[in-house]
């Protein structure tokens, strides 16, 4: 397995954060809303971020 450096896993961590912000953004916003399409919708983009976020977890370890 190659060697990963500090620049690199430095910004594997960044990405990291950030889709774990999109999820908590999305997860927040299906909460907040009354329509159920609408609500749908932020669910969906929430899931389909916390797959990414579990996507390169996977990858690093």
């Amino acid at each position: 397995m190659a060697t990963i450096t500090n620049k690199e896993l430095s910004g594997m961590d960044d990405i990291l954060n950030q889709e774990h912000l999109l999820v908590q953004k999305f997860n927040h916003y299906a909460q907040g809303t009354d329509d159920p399409k609408l609500k749908q919708q932020f669910e969906q983009i929430a899931a389909k971020h916390q797959k990414h976020f579990d996507t390169i977890m996977g990858l690093m370890k």
